[in-house]
């Protein structure tokens, strides 16, 4: 039973850490995307 919860904090744990690294990511680019497209106009 400990295992079970154990393996459902590691998923949680790594799902949250991969969904900031790509928030993160994907907000770098977002603002990476509206530079170049302020410096096209």
């Amino acid at each position: 039973m400990v295992l079970i919860y154990i393996y459902i904090f590691t998923n949680a744990f790594i799902f949250t850490y991969v969904a900031t690294h790509f928030a993160f990511l994907f907000f770098l680019v977002a603002r990476e995307i509206s530079a170049l497209l302020l410096k096209v106009k």
